[in-house]
Order: structure tokens, then sequence, then C-alpha cells
């Protein structure tokens, strides 16, 4: 059975629930996640303010982390700077 996860995160306690979860899902094909690699798809979420982090497995092992930062720009506050 293949397991997908779709999850947003808005702030420190969400990090804290993902946290949680990882920790107290055995996966179904009994293959353990690596505390490092636990650690790195935290860290990873952490570090971005707006985007998104993939995981990519093969073979059910995580094989890459993949992070899509987006850097929003305000018109307003551009607009107050050149003035």
């Amino acid at each position: 059975m293949h397991k997908e996860w779709l999850v947003k995160f808005a702030s420190i306690e969400s990090i804290h629930y993902l946290n949680a979860m990882i920790n107290s899902t055995t996966p179904q094909n009994s293959q353990s996640i690596s505390q490092e690699i636990k650690q790195e798809i935290l860290q990873a979420i952490a570090r971005i303010q707006f985007g998104s982090v993939e995981i990519v497995i093969h073979d059910g092992q995580v094989m890459q982390i993949e992070c899509r930062e987006k850097i929003r720009i305000h018109h307003a506050d551009l607009i107050r700077k050149i003035k």
C-alpha cells in the first residue's frame, strides 16, 4: 500500500506535531526511518518560511529531501522605500 501525506505548517507547534507523527508511525513494510533522516526533514521544514519540502522515496528508503522556498515581495513596502 502506498501512503501519501500532505501537511501544511503554519507554526512551530505544527512542526512538533509532525515530529510526533513521524515518531509514532510504523511503516507498513516494517522499514524504519533513522533519527538522522527525521531530523533532516524537520530541519528542512523549520528553515522555510514560505515554500514546500518534498521527500523523495525509492524502494521504501528516503533518497532525497527537496526544499523549494518562496520569497514574498510586498509591493507596498517597495513603493515606500523608493519614495
